[in-house]
């Protein structure tokens, strides 16, 4: 495929999906945030790699897409995008970083879609000390699992570089955050599309306050994006615009960041229209270290 018919298929991609997404209005950040986004969805993944967890108490199955130029024991090693939502998410993020791989805009990657609890996402992806559509949040328990026992996993099982990203959408862009500010060297680049930040008034816009304002530990460099449709609601932009405040005040040397508006999206389809952009800006990030 040539480099120019690729770049084309990314804009095509994007213009048919700003042409085909419903509007879904102002009001439907709160409905959707609550949406269980690893419903039955059909698997476009090229592997599953099942593993129990002890300490979700339960087996989980990771959806595992191979980047193109992957052949496997012989490979350098590749970085890893961890998808959060993964059976909604990762195939959507895979196609982009696929074709973005064919016009070297990005490295190839191996990209993990990994599916929530049983406890449920608003339990997961809720930081602990706060409570969300009834559940307490559970997000230390989350992040524990993905450095003890889902890292290692695809670690031992697929050629891997040290390099990880990790992605989220809605309440797993607010697990995206807090997996920053509590192991931010777990991760390089952190992508968060639409966060609701605005989940149990602003906490982890707080909590933002607080790590950069004395306890932040980066690695020597990491990266950290963020995108909101414009079409997403008040709610869902002034908790967006109250962290970007943070971001811009206390926000370490270290830490290269970006929160942008992508104009015309509404909370459904901000994570397809800002993806290319959000990965490029990581690649570009990647490519200057």
């Amino acid at each position: 495929m040539s480099k120019l018919k690729a770049f084309l298929l990314v804009a095509g991609a994007v213009v048919v999906s700003a042409v085909v997404a419903g509007a879904v209005g102002a009001g439907a950040a709160v409905a959707l945030v609550k949406q269980a986004y690893n419903g039955p969805i059909r698997s476009d993944a090229d592997q599953e790699l099942v593993i129990h967890s002890d300490i979700l108490g339960e087996d989980v199955v990771l959806q595992v897409r191979l980047p193109r130029a992957y052949s496997g024991g012989a490979d350098p090693g590749f970085p890893v995008l961890w998808v959060l939502d993964g059976r909604s998410q990762s195939g959507q993020l895979a196609r982009i970083a696929d074709t973005m791989a064919e016009v070297d805009l990005l490295p190839p990657v191996i990209v993990v879609g990994v599916p929530h609890s049983g406890a449920g996402r608003t339990s997961d992806f809720v930081h602990p000390g706060e409570r969300f559509d009834r559940q307490e949040g559970q997000a230390d328990r989350f992040l524990e699992f993905l450095e003890d026992e889902a890292i290692p996993a695809i670690d031992a099982a697929y050629s891997t570089s040290p390099e990880r990203l990790i992605a989220g959408h809605s309440l797993g862009a607010l697990f995206v955050t807090y997996a920053m500010l509590r192991r931010s060297e777990l991760f390089d680049g952190h992508l968060a599309f639409s966060p609701s930040y605005w989940v149990s008034d602003r906490a982890l816009v707080e909590d933002l306050e607080v790590f950069f304002g004395g306890t932040a530990v980066f690695g020597e460099h990491s990266f950290f994006y963020a995108s909101l449709g414009s079409n997403e609601g008040w709610e869902m932009e002034e908790s967006f615009e109250a962290a970007k405040a943070v971001f811009e005040e206390s926000a370490p040397d270290n830490l290269t960041w970006e929160m942008t508006i992508t104009e015309g999206a509404d909370h459904g389809d901000n994570p397809e229209l800002s993806a290319a952009k959000a990965l490029r800006a990581y690649g570009d990030f990647a490519a200057g270290q």
